[in-house]
């Protein structure tokens, strides 16, 4: 199949040099092998990697991928081409049938393909856990593991299930996985899952999967994450299975969480079968919240129960409230990765915004009490009021999670920012400006929103953090960017709309919204790097790549000889800190030389040194970020930080091919 890891760099280059200058002669450097263009937006893959030796006795239920063959599709009718763009309009098409946008199930693509991972050699595993004390609350039992295993059977087929039996990983095991994911991960889950009140051998066994399958998967072994991807197959399965045995599920929180923890591992894992199946079920979970009433205002009247039971009921209405905006967020990410429509829309909710972590992270009723369980009590502002009034964060900072409002509040902007790159796209269409005054509105108060985030986030505790820092500059890099434009620029529907971008895409790289968005995608790179080590991954990854894009584009559109004039040396701009000095000459009037620093050495405070003008050294630079963030060798690297680390270097060789052949 056509991935990331298949790429041909001087296929690559020659395309774009005949799409940008198509009067060139390059008959000459015809490439002699037919390979193919990328979805310059895809960071799907087709399967696990390095599948290992058969281990049983009998054949066994797998995926086979083989490269398709290419069959020529009829001539274009756009008129003459140049030859390599010709030999290469219908490798680009084929390509993007081939990406996670059109993904095109194979023969052997089901829900058993996977299930020679559900049996692991813990002999051959060097656990990267044995550093976590687990405690007694989360130490798999003999009779949890086996509730597991017996909801994992049945969704396996009868040829493999023996085996599965024979071979599934140990309550031992277990135990470190799950520790291993609470005890790294608690800042991305434990926000959403109550973890003190979580008692592993006390939970359904649909629930187990679904966090087994979700802590697996982030595992840097990997034989431990393939088993984490075969226990998101049957967590999935399980799941559905439970509701249709009984509706009442569709009630029960530690189900939807369940529901919850499996889409989030199967879209983020990369592959192109289960992002595909990840994002279309991800819609039944928002029904299912939606029709149970959890996006309303919930206030239970506790009675005269003790305080054992308060803080418990008040843990299942606080959990059903994070879980929907879990669900938000993950509808936000999932939207800006793919570029599609979001599916829900802030108004929806009528929900307050989150307690404060020392609330939620409360220990023990008594512990709860003590911090002052009474603040149920108080009115807290919701996403409606909060989107109206930024300023009510801060009024109530105490009472609030910050971070996660802030994460909530992004995400409901960009449904705004969605909506603005929709009416843009169509005032372009029709050739009117029919639509340009709601979209030019929309845009100011966008702009507005951004900045009076960014100026009020120093009265804030703790500020902004990384991870919302990020999707802050992601959702301003969109306001001055269009990534299908690029997209398409890099072959996603060929030669002929390839080079209907062009002309658009070369004005705008002159333009200042071309700077503008450099800048965010500088800052957002930034942002990258204040990240903790191993957590450059998921959404952070594909958001660097994105940013990534942009100067790419940039590097490859600008014309030198239409930059500003300036006397003496060009001013140093460094994108990714904080250079204000020269920033508004460089938006402004075009002046300076916008550069990225080097961080294939991961000096974060190094010099920018890396001019936007050279994209190969940019995406290689970046590359280096993304590999090093993630805070694993490129054996245990995750596979979407590969293909996203690969890609980058290879859409920068491609510069390197098209540069040198028109110079």
């Amino acid at each position: 199949m056509g991935d990331a890891l298949a790429f041909d760099d001087a296929l690559m280059g020659d395309f774009l040099r005949d799409i940008i200058y198509p009067d060139h002669n390059s008959s000459h450097n015809a490439p002699s092998q037919m390979g193919f263009l990328p979805d310059v937006l895809d960071f799907g893959f087709d399967t696990l990697l390095d599948m290992p030796p058969p281990m049983f006795d009998q054949e066994l239920p797998s995926t086979t991928y083989t490269d398709a063959e290419l069959n020529p599709l009829p001539p274009s009718r756009s008129g003459a081409v140049t030859p390599n763009v010709r030999k290469v309009i219908d490798i680009g098409q084929q390509a993007f049938k081939d990406s996670f946008w059109l993904w095109t199930p194979a023969s052997g693509d089901n829900r058993s393909a996977e299930q020679t991972f559900l049996t692991i050699s813990e002999d051959q595993i060097v656990r990267e856990e044995n550093d976590i004390q687990i405690p007694a609350s989360f130490t798999v039992s003999l009779a949890s593991r086996d509730r597991l295993l017996s909801m994992i059977l049945g969704t396996c087929d009868p040829a493999t299930q023996r085996h599965v039996l024979a071979r599934f990983p140990s309550g031992k095991l277990i135990s470190s996985i799950l520790n291993w994911f609470l005890a790294r991960r608690f800042d991305e889950t434990g926000w959403w899952l109550h973890v003190p009140s979580m008692h592993v051998n006390q939970e359904h066994e649909t629930f187990l999967a679904g966090l087994l399958s979700a802590a697996a998967v982030e595992s840097h072994h990997p034989d431990i994450r393939k088993l984490g991807f075969a226990v998101q197959e049957a967590a999935r399965i399980g799941v559905a299975n439970r509701f249709e045995e009984d509706n009442r599920s569709t009630r029960d929180l530690r189900i939807l969480q369940a529901f919850a923890l499996q889409l989030h591992a199967g879209f983020w894992s990369g592959m192109r079968r289960k992002m595909e199946i990840a994002e279309s079920f991800a819609y039944p979970l928002i029904t299912m919240l939606r029709r149970s009433g959890r996006f309303r205002l919930s206030r239970t009247n506790q009675g005269d129960t003790n305080a054992q039971d308060e803080w418990r009921n008040w843990i299942r209405e606080e959990s059903f409230k994070r879980l929907a905006y879990h669900v938000l967020i993950l509808d936000a990410t999932m939207s800006m990765s793919m570029l599609t429509q979001p599916l829900l829309s802030p108004a929806e909710f009528q929900l307050e915004l989150p307690c404060s972590p020392k609330l939620w992270t409360a220990a023990s009723a008594d512990e709860w009490q003590s911090l002052g369980s009474t603040s149920h009590d108080i009115l807290l502002p919701t996403i409606r009021d909060t989107m109206a009034n930024l300023g009510v964060l801060v009024d109530h900072q105490c009472n609030v999670d910050v971070q996660l409002s802030l994460e909530i509040v992004i995400a409901g902007l960009w449904s705004r920012v969605w909506q603005f790159r929709q009416l843009r796209a169509t005032s372009s269409l029709d050739g009117s400006h029919s639509n340009s005054l709601p979209a030019n509105s929309l845009h100011q108060e966008l702009q507005h929103n951004f900045q009076y985030l960014k100026m009020r986030s120093v009265e804030w505790e703790g500020s902004i953090s990384a991870p919302v820092a990020l999707k802050l500059q992601l959702c301003q890099m969109h306001l001055y960017v269009s990534l299908e434009d690029i997209q398409v620029f890099g072959g996603k529907e060929g030669a002929t709309e390839a080079r209907r971008t062009v002309p658009q895409l070369q004005a705008w790289a002159q333009s200042r919204e071309a700077r503008e968005a450099l800048y965010h995608a500088g800052q957002a790179l930034e942002a990258a790097t204040q990240l903790e080590t191993g957590t450059l991954r998921g959404f952070a990854a594909v958001a660097v790549y994105h940013a990534s894009l942009v100067l790419w584009a940039y590097g490859i559109l600008l014309d030198p000889s239409t930059r500003s004039r300036e006397y003496g040396p060009p001013m140093i701009l460094g994108l990714d800190n904080d250079d204000v000095v020269h920033l508004q000459r460089f938006l402004v009037l075009g002046q300076g030389s916008p550069c990225i620093r080097d961080y294939c050495d991961f000096a974060s405070n190094a010099a920018p040194t890396i001019p936007v003008t050279d994209p190969a050294r940019v995406m290689n630079s970046i590359a280096a970020l993304l590999s090093n963030g993630s805070g694993s060798d490129e054996r245990s690297a995750l596979p979407i930080v590969t293909n996203l680390s690969k890609l980058m270097r290879s859409l920068g060789n491609a510069a390197i091919v098209m540069k040198r052949i028109h110079s």
